[in-house]
């Protein structure tokens, strides 16, 4: 299932010495990758653990950056249903729709059981959907300069995985670091999306490239599980747009700007940990939905509150 939106993510028997990985296995993930890509349809549960710091003086503010999804979503035609609990600055839960209308998607929110329709070019501008985490890994592979190296394979249930880990070219998953990193930000504050894409691009001009954990189910040849920690991209992201902020506002300030310099120089954000899983299955046989009749019936939003026909 090819990425909308845009997500989501050894050369001979000897050069296992380098790489712990021998052609054929690359072979098989890439195969992998392949079957997710061209599945009817899929089901993938997501999950991000961490915390985020805000430490201003003596005041100290810690943000659950928790998060949980389930994404069910078919290619033919395209729709997709997302249920997510984001704990990110306090709890919420959103549900979405999406589904192919013409040459746009029709991407259905809900919160707090009110609904808003968008029709866009790419869902991915409006939320992280698995087609996104599909599109990195059609990226990661669309070469052969992926360096894989094998672990130690994981057994989970019955299922005996192995176990590979992946430097990923960070220029590949821009599209979804973008994403995941405009979720958070946008809670506290906004920028412009050109500035927030030079954000992005000077992070992966200087983190090159990051590590994958994904686990490859050998009986189905398919893609189960992929891990990966986005703790230091995030810390770099938010240490960039706190530092854009303060010279936004400085510019807005006049005659109040070295007031203004004071408070921002004692703003400091630290991010422990931003630990990301997705766990696919249900290739081809995902439990089917419908959109309710309810929902449909919502009009596009501009004004910030729904219309019903």
């Amino acid at each position: 299932m090819k990425r909308i939106l845009a997500m989501m993510l050894c050369f001979v028997m000897c050069a296992t010495v380098f790489t712990g990985c021998k052609i054929d296995a690359k072979q098989n993930i890439k195969k992998a990758v392949d079957k997710m890509s061209k599945a009817s349809s899929l089901q993938i549960d997501g999950s991000v653990t961490g915390t985020m710091e805000f430490d201003v003086g003596d005041t100290k503010q810690t943000f659950d950056l928790s998060t949980k999804t389930q994404e069910v979503c078919f290619a033919d035609p395209y729709k997709a249903k997302v249920n997510a609990v984001v704990k990110s600055p306090t709890e919420k839960k959103i549900d979405a729709y999406i589904e192919k209308e013409g040459d746009n998607y029709v991407v259905y929110q809900g919160y707090q059981g009110a609904w808003l329709r968008q029709t866009v070019a790419d869902p991915n501008t409006l939320l992280q959907t698995s087609t996104s985490q599909i599109g990195v890994l059609d990226n990661i592979f669309q070469g052969n300069d992926v360096q894989m190296e094998k672990l130690d394979n994981q057994k989970e249930g019955n299922v005996l995985y192995q176990v590979y880990r992946l430097s990923v070219d960070l220029e590949k998953a821009q599209n979804m670091v973008e994403g995941m990193t405009s979720s958070y930000t946008s809670s506290f504050g906004t920028i412009s999306d050109e500035d927030m894409k030079e954000i992005i691009q000077e992070v992966i001009g200087e983190t090159q490239s990051f590590q994958w954990t994904l686990w490859y189910d050998n009986a189905k040849k398919e893609i189960y599980k992929i891990q990966f920690s986005m703790g230091e991209i995030m810390q770099k992201v938010m240490t960039k747009y706190l530092d854009k902020i303060a010279r936004q506002a400085e510019k807005k300030a006049g005659e109040n700007a070295m007031t203004l310099q004071d408070v921002l120089k004692d703003i400091t954000i630290s991010v422990d940990k931003m630990d990301v899983e997705l766990i696919f299955t249900n290739y081809d046989s995902a439990p089917d939905f419908t959109i309710p009749e309810e929902v449909k019936k919502v009009t596009a939003v501009e004004s910030g509150s729904a219309e019903t026909k």
